[in-house]
């Protein structure tokens, strides 16, 4: 069980919905059933509110906090968030014989993919719902920032740098519950976007935003796209030796 040590400060805080994106890459990195790993990406981002019930504690100030969760409950929310992202990166691909689709053999060729973006938005509607579990799906609050005041209007929310010479200016907040939460919204907004597109990492297993500007990207980042090339080069390098005379 991962448990919040109600003794220390927190390391950070940050916008879960704007970060989301990077949320997603990070959760669809690495793999939930290694402990080191998903120690750490709980460490990163928090506890990802999987279990249930929930188990909520109140602070001094009266605010709720999620003060303990499941690391079973992590990992197979983690696995869920794997696997519909990977489905709706292969259906943007165009990749309709991916590993990642569930099996439509037993549905007429001419359907197929129309099944399959069915198939996706039921299953996403579910995970969003979460039926299982009354009274738990996704919460959502918005609310209203202001740039260039002295009075912050919603706490521990760093609002973006207001231009010199500007007016305050109003600004939206979306405040979501928990991280699975925020995980599942960001697949929903990735569905629904037609100019950014999800896409699998050519040397690992992240999930990454692709604008249609840039459809020419493959890694998620500079990282993987030096580690991949380092790769070729020596297999490459392999393959000479194996077959020089």
């Amino acid at each position: 069980m991962f448990v919040v040590d109600v003794t220390a400060e927190p390391s950070s805080i940050y916008d879960a919905m704007v970060e989301s994106p990077a949320l997603l890459q990070q959760a669809t990195a690495i793999d939930p059933s290694d402990h080191g790993a998903l120690l750490s990406f709980v460490q990163r981002w928090g506890l990802l509110g999987a279990a249930r019930p929930a188990h909520i504690r109140v602070s001094a100030d009266q605010r709720g906090f999620l003060a303990a969760d499941s690391v079973r409950a992590t990992r197979l929310a983690l696995q869920q968030i794997k696997a519909l992202g990977s489905w709706l990166a292969a259906i943007h691909a165009g990749r309709w014989r991916s590993r990642a689709l569930p099996d439509t053999s037993h549905i007429p060729r001419r359907q197929k993919r129309s099944a399959l973006r069915f198939a996706f938005a039921t299953a996403l509607n579910d995970a969003l719902a979460r039926p299982w579990a009354p009274g738990t799906g996704v919460r959502l609050l918005p609310q209203l920032g202001l740039t260039g005041s002295d009075l912050p209007v919603v706490r521990q929310v760093v609002p973006p740098a207001a231009k010199a010479g500007r007016r305050p200016a109003f600004y939206p907040i979306m405040a979501v519950a928990t991280v699975q939460d925020v995980l599942l919204v960001e697949l929903w907004k990735r569905a629904m976007d037609p100019r950014h597109r999800l896409r699998q990492c050519r040397h690992c297993p992240a999930l990454f935003i692709v604008s249609d500007t840039r459809r020419n990207r493959v890694f998620c980042s500079d990282a993987c796209r030096f580690a991949f090339r380092e790769r070729r080069r020596k297999a490459a390098r392999r393959a000479r030796r194996r077959y020089r005379p």
